[in-house]
């Protein structure tokens, strides 16, 4: 826990920047959100049929879930068990 004098001085700091004629500006950066997932990925997913989810082992729900964040723009998740499946 910090010193009692060291609160003291942290809230005059305060008092003085807020009664001050100074502007102060909260910016905000921009960012950019870079794209993990893999568009051939993508692809496969969305066009995987019922045989091939079979095949793989990849559960209906799983699927599903995965298609569904897919066409509603979100990056999908994966399990590690999931993922080597696909790839």
């Amino acid at each position: 826990m910090q010193s009692l004098n060291q609160l003291h001085r942290k809230k005059r700091c305060l008092i003085r920047l807020l009664w001050s004629d100074e502007e102060f500006d909260f910016l905000i950066p921009k960012m950019k959100i870079e794209r993990n997932d893999n568009l051939k990925l993508r692809e496969k997913i969305l066009r995987m049929t019922i045989e091939e989810r079979k095949r793989l082992g990849i559960n209906k729900s799983t699927l599903w879930y995965i298609k569904k964040n897919l066409s509603d723009g979100k990056t999908p998740k994966f399990y590690q068990k999931i993922l080597l499946k696909l790839c």
